[in-house]
């Protein structure tokens, strides 16, 4: 029999690779809680003011490896890992007590190897049926074209190459930041702002010149309200 005798058709349904970032307080980690049952892998206190089971703030690379297997192995439906900028903080001081050879950006490299290998033991958690959820920090960065124009955008916080195996390894690379609106009145030919600005936190599916965004779900709107988890939920499925 070759392999040809068991191809398949159609979609497969599958957990989820999420990774989401955006700027800071905005409501990644609350987002993050409303998958099914999750338990928070903690690099950092983000969790604290929310009713949601989690690991202690781990302060070595190596105990959020084995706090991963360990969450493949549970019951949880939901791996969320908050946050992997602090992660890769602490690959980084690693590299730094194993007095790693960082010349010729050899250290940026390891960090992304691996960075590279604890998304491959979260494959194994998408494979058992659990979804996987990382959080991230966004910063600004200035994107220069060689005329000389520039723009700012925003990124997730982290160094090249780990960004790359990240943005490889998810299925939904989600931004999410603050929008501000305005009412506004036609007068003439002009749009007048007639209401006072309101602020609604908003979830970005797909990117644009300021900001990283992607997914594979068909299903997808460009945008969602961030707190309108149930939507995006639906539409992913």
């Amino acid at each position: 029999m070759g392999i040809l005798d068991n191809v398949t058709s159609g979609k497969i349904k599958r957990k989820r690779k999420t990774f989401l970032y955006g700027t800071h307080g905005i409501g990644k980690t609350t987002f993050a809680s409303k998958f099914p049952n999750p338990i928070f892998i903690q690099t950092e206190d983000g969790s604290s003011d929310l009713d949601v089971t989690r690991t202690p703030v781990l302060t070595k690379a190596g105990d959020v490896v084995s706090a991963c297997r360990e969450a493949i192995d549970s019951d949880y439906g939901t791996i969320v890992l908050d946050s992997v900028d602090w992660l890769e903080a602490l690959v980084e001081k690693d590299l730094l007590n194993e007095n790693f050879n960082q010349a010729f950006g050899q250290g940026l490299v390891e960090v992304g190897r691996r960075i590279g290998a604890v998304l491959g033991l979260l494959n194994k958690a998408v494979d058992s049926g659990k979804h996987v959820v990382i959080l991230g920090h966004a910063h600004i960065k200035t994107v220069t074209r060689p005329d000389g124009s520039s723009w700012s955008r925003y990124e997730p916080k982290l160094g090249k190459h780990a960004y790359a195996k990240v943005s490889e390894w998810c299925d939904e690379l989600l931004f999410a930041n603050t929008v501000i609106k305005t009412q506004n009145k036609q007068v003439g030919m002009k749009q007048i702002a007639v209401g006072r600005e309101t602020e609604e936190r908003a979830l970005y599916t797909t990117g644009s010149a300021t900001y990283d965004a992607k997914h594979r779900a068909s299903g997808l709107q460009d945008q969602y309200n961030l707190a309108d988890f149930d939507t995006y939920f639906s539409d992913l499925a």
